[in-house]
C-alpha cells in the first residue's frame, strides 16, 4: 500500500503553474520520498494535453531495482504499470490527491532472500508476530498463549515454490526457548489467501506433535489473507508466486477505491 500511494502522490509533482512537466520530474518526485534507491525509471503518458488538463493520465509505468519504501523493506526489482488514472485536476493543483475513478495497476516484484530477512527482523513484523501468537492457540488456552512470543523468524529459499521458516517460541515465564522450523510449499487460494501445503514442522529438531502442527498451519493460514483490505478500498490479488533458490517473485493486481484516500 505504501507503494501505491508513492504513486499516486507523484501525480502532485507532474502538474506546473502553466500545465504540466515530464518524466524526469515525476522520477524526482518518486526518488524524493523513497529512503533510497538504486535506479529508476518512470514514463508518465500524458497525451493528449488536453485530456490531462482534464485529470486524466492514460498510462504511468515505473521499473525500479534496490527500492527502500519503508525502513527495513528492500525491494530487489519493482514494475507497476497503471491504467487510466482518473483524478480531480483542480484538488491536485492545491496539493490533493483526489480519484475520480478506481486505480488499478498490475505490480511485479523480487525480494532476495537477504531483503526478505532483513523484513522479518524490523520492529512492524516483530509487532505483527506478537499478534500472530494468539491464534496459535485456542480461546480456551488464551491465558497461556500470553505466555509465549514468536522471535527471530528467518526465511531459507529451497526452490521449487518450498521454502523453510525458522522461528523461536520463547516462553516468558520460564525463559526457555524452542527452536521451531517449519518446511513447506504452498498456494494461493483466491489470489488473496496464503496456504500451506505439505508442511512439516520440527521443534528441537524433534518432529512436532500432529495439535501443534495443526495451530501453526490455521494461524499462518489466518495471519496472510489480503481480503482484509477489502473495507478499506484496497482490492489486491496475487497473479502470481514463484519460490526460486534465491528470491521470491510476486505479480499482484491492486485497486484502489477512490474514498481508499479521501482525506489523504
Amino acid at each position: 500500500m505504501e507503494l501505491i500511494t508513492i504513486l499516486l502522490s507523484t501525480l502532485l509533482a507532474i502538474v506546473s503553474p502553466v500545465g504540466f512537466v515530464v518524466d524526469q520530474v515525476a522520477e524526482n518526485a518518486i526518488r524524493a520520498q523513497l529512503i533510497s534507491v538504486d535506479e529508476l525509471e518512470v514514463r508518465v503518458d500524458n497525451a493528449p494535453t488536453l485530456q490531462f488538463l482534464q485529470g486524466k493520465v492514460e498510462h504511468i509505468r515505473v521499473a525500479g531495482r534496490g527500492i527502500v519504501p519503508v525502513e527495513n523493506l528492500r525491494i530487489a526489482a519493482f514494475e507497476v504499470e497503471t491504467d487510466t488514472v482518473d483524478f480531480d485536476f483542480e484538488r491536485l493543483r492545491r496539493g490533493e490527491v483526489k480519484l475520480d475513478a478506481p486505480f488499478q495497476a498490475g505490480i511485479r516484484l523480487e525480494m532476495s532472500e537477504a531483503d526478505i530477512n532483513q523484513f522479518l527482523a524490523s520492529p512492524a513484523v516483530g509487532e505483527r508476530l506478537n499478534n500472530l501468537r494468539f491464534n496459535l492457540f485456542s480461546e480456551r488456552r488464551s491465558r497461556q498463549a500470553q505466555r509465549y512470543r514468536l522471535q527471530n523468524p528467518q526465511v531459507h529459499l529451497i526452490g521449487n515454490n518450498r521454502l523453510q521458516i525458522q522461528v523461536d517460541i520463547t516462553d516468558v515465564v520460564s525463559a526457555e526457548d524452542l527452536a521451531v522450523v517449519v518446511e513447506t510449499g504452498f498456494l494461493i487460494a483466491g489470489g488473496s489467501r496464503l496456504q500451506l501445503v505439505n508442511p512439516t514442522v520440527t521443534v528441537d529438531d524433534s518432529p512436532a506433535p500432529s495439535q501443534l502442527v495443526q495451530q501453526i498451519i490455521e494461524g499462518i493460514n489466518d495471519g496472510f489473507n489480503l481480503q482484509t483490505l477489502e473495507p478499506s478500498g484496497v482490492t489486491t490479488r496475487i497473479l502470481e508466486l514463484t519460490v526460486g533458490e534465491s528470491a521470491v517473485n510476486l505479480a499482484l493486481f491492486a485497486r484502489v477505491e477512490p474514498a481508499a484516500i479521501e482525506g489523504d
